[in-house]
């Protein structure tokens, strides 16, 4: 696959991600915490997807590393909402300031410490 379809395809994946988010976001629904949780994951995905290929494009790979890496921080704390006993109190503490790496997950670690 050669390097503009490449790019194309992250552009694609935007597009999905875009799509699934929003058929996850019904009309009259109740909101809750991890939600705005996971609507803030999906808009950082998304940016930081945009970012990315502009720097690939323009053969910034350093910084493009650098996008790369925040990508993985994200997945990683979507992952640990399944690692803790109550997703809305984690993204409730998340989202009032509380450090994330700093909560604890369903066995007592801290979720700073995993891996």
């Amino acid at each position: 696959m050669s390097f503009e379809m490449r790019l194309r395809r992250i552009e694609q994946i935007e597009q999905e991600i875009l799509r699934k988010a929003s058929a996850l976001m019904e009309d009259g629904a109740s909101v809750y915490q991890s939600d705005l949780f996971v609507i803030g994951a999906t808009k950082r995905v998304l940016s930081l997807a945009s970012g990315f290929r502009i720097l690939m494009a323009a053969r910034n790979f350093t910084c493009g590393a650098a996008l790369l890496r925040m990508q993985i921080d994200t997945a990683a704390r979507v992952h640990a909402l399944k690692l803790v006993d109550s997703m809305d109190a984690l993204c409730k503490a998340v989202l009032s300031g509380q450090r994330f790496d700093k909560q604890k997950d369903r066995e007592g670690e801290f979720l700073g410490t995993i891996g």
